[in-house]
């Protein structure tokens, strides 16, 4: 959600109309908050921003061998200080392995939760044919799958299928992928929040959203791995490796320079706008 509003402030901001975000009073029920006129001319550096947002995007692929520039590293972590969170990174191999057998075990836990499972395959494209392969969602294009790959993932990927696979234990060869994939890495951060009421995540979302862009203004390429944050089991080890302190961690990915990928395809702003609100508000 914060991700979202901060992205349609950038938006307004390059549009000329720019807007600010007035949360509701009660961050425990709807709505979020309302994004208003700002009042004020837009922000340069705003508007400077926001010509990445077209082309920011994730790749699911190894990075090439050379470092992370210092300067993103300091971009990210400046974003996050703005909010008052931290920004860890890591580049160091050691580190790094210890990071991809972890993401390898939170991915298998995931693949044995059916619920977890049943959402992943949710968001799946992996039909060319289907309607929805170009309206959202993760196709076999932004997910680099070669044609070999793709056949089996339409296969083995099926709910039906992998409750099978973890019966028989073979779903850790799957999540075996993941950890080599994060060994491949140049660079992984962790975002982390000072707090863990609603008000600190949307300003953690926005914050990490200006992060990516900053990276994408670099050439550079992000991934998250939110399995080992969403893994009980692994979470804490996680924040470990990164050093991490604070008790909050918000967004764990992969930085780093990739070759061109596929971009995933984005909802048009009419499929989720329900409606251009009379008194100028829009409610999130």
């Amino acid at each position: 959600m914060g991700a979202a509003i901060e992205a349609a402030c950038l938006g307004a901001a390059a549009a000329g109309s720019p807007l600010r975000f007035v949360p509701a009073p009660d961050p425990a029920g709807p709505p979020v908050g309302w994004l208003v006129p700002a009042g004020r001319p837009a922000d340069p550096a705003d508007v400077a921003l926001a010509a990445w947002l077209p082309l920011r995007h994730t790749a699911r692929v190894a990075h090439r061998a050379q470092q992370v520039p210092v300067i993103v590293q300091v971009a990210l972590q400046a974003e996050a200080a703005r909010i008052g969170g931290r920004l860890y990174c890591v580049t160091d191999q050691p580190a790094i392995r210890r990071l991809a057998a972890l993401a390898q075990r939170a991915t298998a836990a995931a693949f044995a939760d059916p619920a977890v499972h049943a959402e992943v395959w949710h968001w799946l494209r992996l039909d060319p044919a289907a309607p929805a392969y170009r309206r959202d969602g993760l196709t076999a294009d932004c997910l680099g799958l070669s044609a070999g790959t793709h056949r089996l993932a339409r296969w083995v990927l099926a709910p039906a299928v992998m409750r099978r696979l973890v019966g028989c234990g073979a779903h850790q060869l799957l999540a075996a992928d993941t950890g080599r994939l994060v060994r491949r890495s140049a660079c992984l951060c962790l975002l982390t929040l000072p707090g863990a009421s609603p008000a600190p995540w949307i300003a953690g979302g926005r914050a990490l959203l200006r992060g990516w862009l900053h990276v994408a203004a670099a050439g550079l390429t992000t991934h998250p791995i939110s399995a080992l944050l969403d893994c009980p089991a692994t979470v804490g080890s996680a924040c470990a490796a990164f050093a991490a302190r604070a008790a909050h961690p918000a967004a764990l990915f992969r930085l780093g320079a990739t070759p061109r990928v596929a971009q995933a395809p984005r909802l048009p702003l009419d499929a989720f706008i329900e409606q251009e609100m009379p008194d100028a508000y829009h409610q999130f």
